[in-house]
């Protein structure tokens, strides 16, 4: 498998809720753990969410 990216859009308080339900369900589907992203993208909510990803803390 090639290198995996990860884009996380904008959307306050729901934006964060909607990016860690969404990884949460990606993983228990897929086994697939966001933490394992190559790259990290993100805006606003988005980008708290990617920093949060990339100090450990899953969705």
């Amino acid at each position: 498998m090639g290198r995996v990216a990860l884009v996380l859009g904008a959307g306050g308080t729901v934006g964060h809720a909607y990016h860690a339900g969404t990884l949460a369900a990606l993983g228990e589907l897929t086994g697939w753990d966001a933490r394992h992203a190559d790259v990290v993208v993100g805006t606003s909510a988005g980008s708290i969410v990617g920093a949060m990803l990339r100090a450990g803390v899953g969705p």
